[in-house]
């Protein structure tokens, strides 16, 4: 049998995620291409949208399923300056997942209950089939770990997207846990839009490193205290679910996915006080640093429950298992 991943996505979360189930879906016999063109095709699994609209008609024509992996809604360009190309290109991504949802998609796959709820919500239930399946990573068995000596908080992110919000959370997060003696020092992995101000969140311990390999990144994860989840309405972000996997909690605000990802026990989600939809700053930003106290006082306790929830949720054979149900495999 042979499936059509389309389009092949590069680097960041959604193509870590393609990559990995592609290599499972591998193991288990399942053939891959990128090419919609090619035949015979079991299905098509389309990652988002695509504008290759002729290949999904001639799909469709050949009575070929086609799945939509279906991300969240680009939003803040419509609450935040942002410049106009970037406005005008969000605007036409948001065309391109509600056409493929519309007019070709035989089954639709969420990747959070939240992000289902958000496309219903703006854009009515799904027209077609769809189903709620949460991303996965490779989970190995849970491993007792030691507090780190030197304690890092960690902030990865495919996108630093630092508006006003972020760089408050972002700020506060860093000054509360350094006052609590709770960190040393901040590391923010991620790509920095160039319309954002990195300025705005200068702070003694707080460092940039930009865009890393994945091994660099586990290599922190293994000697950092947590990790705050800096995204605003996150749809189902991998950081979180490969911070989780290595025995690390996860702190941040409920907004998007968190809460339905990390269970209270697993880290710190915390109430958004304010209206993230109008990028109003929470109000409780100092909560932050008693949120990462508790988990400091008893770390092992939510590394290892962190682990194991990973592991009962987000394993990714088990992620594979449910594409291939709606793939009809």
């Amino acid at each position: 049998m042979r499936v059509c991943f389309y389009p092949r996505v590069g680097s960041g979360g959604p193509g870590s995620f393609q990559a990995r189930l592609a290599r499972v879906l591998q193991a288990e016999g399942v053939q891959l291409t990128y090419d919609l063109d090619e035949r015979p095709l079991q299905a098509v699994l389309v990652f988002a949208a695509t504008r290759n609209w002729r290949g999904l008609e001639r799909c469709r024509r050949d009575g070929i399923p086609i799945v939509q992996r279906l991300d969240g809604i680009n939003w803040i360009h419509r609450v935040h300056p942002v410049a106009p190309g970037y406005f005008v290109t969000s605007e036409l991504r948001n065309l391109l997942l509600r056409l493929v949802r519309a007019r070709y998609a035989n089954r639709i796959i969420y990747q959070s209950d939240f992000v289902r709820n958000w496309w219903h919500r703006w854009f009515g239930p799904s027209p077609r089939p769809a189903r709620v399946i949460h991303n996965g990573v490779p989970v190995g068995p849970a491993r007792e770990r030691a507090a780190p000596e030197a304690p890092v908080l960690l902030v990865v992110e495919g996108a630093v997207r630092l508006d006003h919000v972020s760089a408050a959370i972002l700020r506060a997060a860093h000054r509360e846990l350094r006052a609590r003696e709770v960190i040393e020092r901040t590391l923010v992995f991620g790509r920095v839009p160039s319309f954002f101000h990195v300025d705005t969140v200068r702070e003694e311990g707080l460092e940039f490193r930009g865009h890393v390999a994945a091994e660099e990144i586990a290599g922190w994860q293994s000697r950092a205290v947590m990790q705050l989840s800096l995204e605003l309405n996150p749809p189902c972000p991998n950081s979180v679910i490969e911070a989780m996997a290595a025995g690390l909690p996860v702190m941040g605000y409920d907004t998007g996915a968190l809460a339905e990802l990390v269970h209270a026990d697993e880290g710190h989600v915390l109430p958004y006080a304010g209206d993230v939809w109008k990028l109003q700053a929470p109000a409780n930003l100092e909560e932050l640093g008693e949120g990462g106290w508790r988990i400091a006082r008893d770390w092992a306790g939510y590394s290892r429950r962190a682990q194991l929830g990973a592991s009962a949720r987000y394993d990714i054979t088990q992620t594979a298992r449910r594409y291939r149900e709606v793939l009809g495999l």
